[in-house]
């Protein structure tokens, strides 16, 4: 693949990905730009909720706000406009939609780099194939050596502002001052295959919380659909003084701020899982349908479950049909708590 040349790009424009979880493995493209172009304008284009995230990033110059769930022509085409006034040279796509590489196309942007997905490939200048089961912050960084950059350092990276760090200690700096070991718990994910049940996390919860020795505090985390089983779990636990909910109460930056004041993070596949990492939090992640050989780097501080009954990983679409779930369904409340008492 044709090596570019670094000295006439002034402007980069990069596509986000669309998801948590992605936006985050995809972090080190920002840095490593930075390092090969000091001098060019490196622009973001990312969906509103991880916009925040990038605001204390200072490896970006502009962020562009962009819905990709607006399927209207004239909202791309507007963005289309945009995007070819400042004449960029060169577009990397972590977004790994059609329409990303259509929008790069049309704006006239010279060097176009990311996956083949979506049979986008004829839209792209440097056009990538996956290589099996591989991490994903691996395959954000191959996208900068296919264009035969310099990379000098692969781990993620978040970048949390000092209002963050105030809520952080104002929410959670009383709670934790009672307790030995505070633990937090993502009780929910995107997708109900990927999720144990309630009553498992209530009797978790149970379990930390009232063992000889153990003087723990439980802290949930999760988005506001989460709200409906954070309030079950609440309502279910024996000794509610123990447990705090900041469920659908923080922004994702307060949640990186929170996450780092915790001992331990127990979660599903989620955009919280790789945000507890990032911030170098010890993690127990326990996964159904998904191989935490793509999602999770390799790491001491990192323990997970993986149930493959032989039909994991599976893609979405067969997940969501599935009657079993036997991949997430055989993990125990008991494993868990081992790994957490391992990692405290």
């Amino acid at each position: 693949m044709k090596t570019i040349e670094k000295s006439e790009i002034k402007k980069i424009l990069v596509r986000g990905p669309d998801w948590v979880g992605d936006f985050l493995t995809a972090t080190p493209v920002y840095r490593e730009l930075r390092k090969n172009f000091p001098s060019a304008k490196i622009t973001a284009i990312v969906r509103n909720w991880t916009k925040g995230m990038l605001e204390h990033c200072p490896y970006v110059d502009e962020i562009i706000e962009y819905d990709s769930r607006n399927k209207s022509i004239k909202y791309s085409w507007e963005l289309v406009k945009k995007l070819k006034k400042e004449k960029y040279g060169l577009a990397i796509l972590l977004s790994g939609n059609y329409n990303a590489a259509l929008i790069a196309w049309l704006a006239g942007i010279k060097y176009r780099a990311g996956f083949n997905y979506d049979k986008r490939g004829h839209l792209l200048t440097h056009s990538l194939k996956e290589t099996g089961r591989e991490y994903r912050l691996d395959r954000a960084v191959r996208i900068l050596e296919a264009l035969g950059l310099n990379i000098e350092n692969r781990n993620p990276e978040l970048w949390v502002g000092p209002e963050d760090e105030k809520f952080a200690k104002e929410t959670l700096g009383g709670f934790k001052a009672k307790f030995h070991k505070l633990i937090g718990i993502g009780p929910g994910t995107q997708e109900k295959e990927k999720c144990l049940l309630e009553n498992e996390f209530i009797q978790l919860i149970d379990s930390l919380v009232s063992t000889e020795g153990n003087n723990f505090g439980i802290v949930l985390f999760g988005s506001k659909n989460d709200i409906a089983r954070g309030e079950k779990i609440i309502a279910g636990v024996k000794d509610k003084e123990k447990v705090i909910n900041l469920i659908n109460k923080t922004i994702l930056n307060q949640l990186a701020a929170c996450l780092k004041l915790v001992d331990v993070y127990i979660t599903g596949d989620t955009g919280g899982m790789h945000i507890a990492y990032t911030v170098g939090v010890p993690v127990v992640a326990f996964f159904g349908p998904t191989d935490p050989g793509e999602a999770l780097p390799q790491k001491n501080n990192i323990k997970t479950i993986w149930k493959n009954p032989g039909c994991s990983p599976c893609t979405l679409k067969k997940s969501h049909q599935c009657k079993t779930l036997e991949c997430i369904n055989r993990i125990t409340v008991e494993e868990i708590e081992k790994l957490v008492t391992e990692l405290l």
